[in-house]
């Protein structure tokens, strides 16, 4: 292990073939963090005090790497299936939308759809006790989080989300849905360390 480049180095014996096809499997502890970065602990801000946390995750430039074993490089990119296990009080969301939900005791594993093919530090998930309002048109869902007292305010962002989404298609000529087709989602964190980060499928500021 390269601590101070962050590279672990695994040497592989015998030595790979060309044209095969090889899995790496790797058994990892991860930590969640209060550094904002990674995957960490963000505080729930209420008149001035804090009230809780939410799990969330800051992967740019390259700090996916403080939440598992990758490749946490821009030009390395990977499709990934990403499942989440939490208290069932609780909602995980992700880059995608929920596949299933498996719970066991007090505990639920929401399990997500595939991701499109991606770098690193556009994966996001977030597990909270947030609430969201939605704004769903066919088969496209757009989702606005929020704590639970602030819930009575995101209409205001889920209308204009809605429509800078399609102003943004008409200006481009490019349809979001041609590469996220199912939905996008939003939340808003007190802490977040940058202004936002553009995450396929959740945009978190």
């Amino acid at each position: 292990m390269d601590e101070e480049h962050e590279i672990l180095n695994i040497t592989i014996k015998p030595q790979f073939e060309k044209d095969h096809h090889y899995s790496l499997q790797i058994k990892y502890n991860g930590i969640l963090n209060d550094k904002s970065k990674g995957f960490y602990r963000s505080q729930v801000i209420q008149r001035g005090q804090v009230v809780g946390y939410i799990a969330t995750t800051y992967f740019e430039p390259t700090y996916a790497r403080l939440a598992f074993p990758c490749w946490d490089e821009p030009a390395y990119k990977a499709k990934f299936d990403i499942s989440l296990t939490h208290d069932k009080t609780l909602q995980a969301i992700s880059n995608t939308d929920v596949l299933k939900k498996e719970e066991k005791d007090d505990m639920i594993t929401t399990s997500f759809k595939e991701t499109r093919l991606m770098s690193t530090y556009l994966v996001a998930f977030v597990v909270s006790n947030y609430e969201f309002k939605v704004d769903k048109d066919g088969n496209f869902t757009y989702r606005v989080w929020t704590r639970k007292t602030m819930i009575k305010h995101v209409d205001y962002a889920l209308e204009m989300g809605r429509e800078l989404l399609e102003e943004l298609n008409l200006y481009m000529n490019i349809s979001y849905q041609t590469y996220m087709p199912d939905k996008l989602d939003q939340i808003a964190e007190k802490d977040f360390p940058v202004g936002a980060m553009e995450n396929w499928g959740f945009v978190i500021f």
